[in-house]
């Protein structure tokens, strides 16, 4: 099994709607992964509800909602002008975040043919610059909300 690490790797963009082609998602997507300091969130889980038998002392469980964590991505703020991600991404905007968690298999990593990449139709609900005296970058994070399950979709 060969092991990597996420940073340097995995490849983000925002959509207006489904990527059907690596194609497409290299020309149209924005990429934001050359502007992220972070992204958290972006898990998706179940709740059991448990269904308890007087016939028996074990509790068994049944699937039941579908949820997914608060995400947020922070990007770096550039201090002369807007960059690429901030056009689209405003708030109440509607989109597709699409994640190649592997990167990709062609020239320079970017997607090709046969790759699969994770789908999180998405809302903007908000963006915020980040304030601090701190000694760091400056940055705005972007929360997002789901707006349904998220799907794996393999590029044609």
């Amino acid at each position: 099994m060969a092991r990597f690490m996420r940073k340097g790797k995995t490849r983000v963009y925002w959509m207006a709607a489904l990527p059907t082609s690596a194609a497409l998602l290299e020309s149209t997507g924005i990429k934001l992964h050359t502007d992220m300091a972070e992204i958290s969130g972006f898990s998706f889980s179940n709740a059991p509800i448990a269904v308890p038998d007087m016939g028996t002392a074990f509790v068994s469980q049944v699937s039941g909602e579908d949820t997914v964590e608060d995400s947020e991505i922070v990007f770096y703020e550039d201090g002369s002008a807007d960059l690429g991600w901030q056009t689209p991404i405003i708030k109440g905007a509607l989109g597709v975040i699409v994640i190649a968690s592997r990167g990709g298999t062609g020239a320079l990593g970017i997607t090709a043919t046969g790759n699969k990449v994770d789908c999180w139709p998405a809302e903007v609900a908000s963006v915020a610059k980040v304030y601090t005296a701190a000694n760091e970058a400056a940055t705005m994070r972007v929360r997002i909300t789901c707006t349904a399950a998220p799907t794996v979709v393999t590029l044609s």
